[in-house]
């Protein structure tokens, strides 16, 4: 990212142009996913809620949505794959802004669900623990 252009002064003219060069964050890395991965993810996303939903013994005592919103899902989709799989789970966690006793009941689900979702179902799936 450049902030413009600088001059270099010698007594009172300029001499020559220079760059000014700021870089924020790790190089080359995605700050989001990109537009055209969303929507599928965030169909499977919400699928893998729904099964989540269903197979929980309590589910009659709430919503749905109380897993995770679609403004959620719609968050998660959003997290570059570069971050997410450096980071593991915690950052689903962190970037929905919610308890680490949420996080050890869902976070890891939506993980392996979208590292499926990348790596075309791969029974690979990393561990973070």
């Amino acid at each position: 990212m450049s902030f413009g252009l600088g001059d270099v002064w010698e007594d009172e003219q300029p001499s020559q142009w220079q760059f000014v060069y700021v870089t924020f964050g790790p190089e080359g890395e995605d700050r989001e996913r990109k537009v055209a991965d969303r929507k599928e993810l965030v169909k499977t996303l919400t699928v893998w809620r729904q099964e989540t939903y269903s197979a929980d013994p309590l589910g009659f005592l709430f919503d749905i949505q109380d897993i995770i919103t679609d403004d959620g899902i719609n968050l998660v989709a959003k997290i570059s794959p570069s971050r997410l799989y450096r980071d593991g789970p915690d950052v689903i966690t962190t970037e929905l802004g919610e308890t680490s006793e949420w996080g050890s009941h869902h976070a890891e689900g939506m993980f392996e669900r979208t590292w499926k979702y990348d790596h075309g179902d791969s029974d690979k799936v990393p561990t973070y623990k």
